[in-house]
């Protein structure tokens, strides 16, 4: 797998932080040959993951010294960082003591105690997938920060034979001290009763199994644990609207939208056209996000490793790609002026191409969730920031217009979609519900309502005065004056294939 580096600027804006446990998964598989590694002594944080298994009457995980060793020098890393986050080169180490791998899972979690992490991996539906899940070995590492936190990685493998495999063990890293982080204020956000979605897609059905996206749980009180959105290698992970004026008409709720997928397809409906994809291509890290040019004549895609692919009008301007990331790109926006583009990464790194200017980052803060976008203001002299516990962090000229960090969330935020003033957005929750700030309105939600997969992306109309929600399935739900044009709910989805 290709990595990528940080350039990073120094922070600007405010930070918010809450009480409780933020953590993480990502499932992704491969096939190789070769040998695997020949299990040790138990890693720090593997008896939980084995009396999980037995209470649920599984066999317990061979455990191995190069996983463990790989697992201890990400939880340092994450200690010295005060951040989590996953490991973008994951399967290329896991690969390096386990050839043979054919599927890897990872989570990663803080809190004051071993017991404490574990049973917030329990009660998320993704993590416990994970310790319950088709694998057959184990590594696992804990590394205590500046402020006494314990920081724990477990790095999940299946492979069919155990044949020996040299141990690297970790570099030593320093634990940084502890920096507290103001908490933006606002207006609290606009409430209003939900109406029915114009559009429901219909149960989605693969042979028998459930949907590959399973929608987070309600978190427990007063002390939830949010579950960041994963790196997906199937399914939907993004969508944009076409927001432009043609001719002297104003724009209405019916231009078109782009959903695109894991494995870089792009599906485009309504007046979007469509400018090729990257469906089919093997490639190093899946697709995270798509960003089209204001004219609509043009779109990137960003990939986990900070790869960037132009197509259309849009122009290649430079990458991450080839350098190391210390956190997984997750987001992409477009400069107001097509000229350029920024790309986030989940500890707040922001890194601006051509005409997009740096206004500041969270790469040197302690964050108490992980970022999840990254949304340009209309003048494209600033950007928000936003995590998944719903705090929102404004640079530049982008005001700080009210966040939910601090509140207890049913599900972690998953995205924002500003107004077209600038003086408002929306964030929107994995279980679909959606929170309106400034002069965004607020048009209805999913909140409480069954989901066959977790809504991923929130898609403005052209006039601004309605949305669409999208979920990890592909289904497309309307408010307000957007217009339903299409969906990919029901259909078979590529997954990401990796590179060999």
């Amino acid at each position: 797998m290709r990595t990528s580096t940080t350039l990073r600027g120094s922070p600007r804006g405010s930070s918010a932080r809450i009480l409780g446990l933020v953590s993480l998964v990502v499932l992704v598989a491969a096939a190789a040959l070769g040998a695997a590694a020949l299990p040790t002594a138990a890693g720090p944080a593997s008896s939980g993951v084995d009396a999980a298994r037995a209470a649920s009457g599984l066999e317990p995980l061979a455990t191995s010294a190069g996983l463990d060793a790989i697992a201890a020098r990400h939880a340092a890393d994450m200690a010295a960082k005060g951040t989590l986050f996953h490991m973008v080169s994951v399967t290329s180490a896991v690969a390096s003591v386990v050839p043979s791998w054919t599927r890897i899972g990872q989570n990663v979690g803080v809190g004051a105690s071993i017991a404490e992490v574990e049973t917030s991996f329990m009660a998320s539906a993704l993590h416990r997938a994970n310790i319950l899940g088709d694998f057959n070995m184990l590594g696992s590492g804990v590394a205590t920060g500046g402020d006494g936190r314990l920081w724990v990685s477990q790095i999940f493998v299946k492979a069919p034979d155990l044949a020996p495999a040299p141990v690297v063990e970790p570099p030593p890293v320093p634990a940084p001290a502890p920096s507290a982080a103001p908490t933006p204020a606002g207006p609290p956000p606009t409430t209003a009763q939900p109406p029915a979605p114009r559009f429901v897609p219909a149960a989605a059905s693969r042979s028998g199994t459930r949907p590959h996206f399973v929608a987070p749980p309600v978190s427990p009180a007063p002390k939830p644990a949010l579950v960041a959105p994963p790196v997906p290698t199937r399914g939907i992970v993004a969508a944009a609207s076409v927001r432009v004026r043609r001719w002297n008409r104003p724009p209405t709720g019916s231009a078109g939208y782009w959903l695109a997928a894991a494995d870089g397809g792009v599906f485009a409906y309504g007046r979007a056209p469509f400018f090729q994809s990257l469906g089919g291509q093997a490639l190093n890290a899946p697709v995270v996000a798509l960003a089209p040019l204001r004219s609509g004549r043009g779109y990137w895609l960003a990939s986990a490793d900070g790869g960037v692919f132009a197509f259309g009008r849009a122009r290649f301007l430079d990458s991450l790609a080839g350098r190391d990331l210390h956190a997984p790109v997750v987001d992409m926006a477009a400069a107001p002026s097509g000229t350029g583009y920024w790309l986030a990464s989940a500890d707040g790194g922001v890194f601006g191409f051509g005409s997009a200017a740096f206004h500041g980052s969270l790469a040197d803060e302690h964050l108490d969730a992980p970022v999840v976008r990254i949304a340009p203001t209309p003048s494209g002299a600033g950007y928000w920031l936003v995590t998944a516990d719903g705090a929102v962090h404004a640079f530049g000229d982008a005001a700080p217009l009210g966040s939910l960090a601090g509140q207890p969330l049913a599900a972690p935020i998953v995205s924002v979609q500003p107004t077209a003033t600038g003086n408002g957005y929306r964030l929107v929750a994995a279980d679909g519900g959606v929170f309106a700030f400034g002069d965004a309105a607020y048009a209805g939600s999913m909140a409480g309502r069954s989901l066959n997969a977790p809504i991923i992306d929130i898609a403005p109309s052209a006039s601004g005065h309605g949305y669409r929600l999208v979920a990890a399935d592909g289904g497309v739900f309307a408010f307000g004056d957007a217009s339903f044009a299409g969906a990919v709910a029901g259909a078979a989805l590529n997954a990401w294939a990796p590179r060999s």
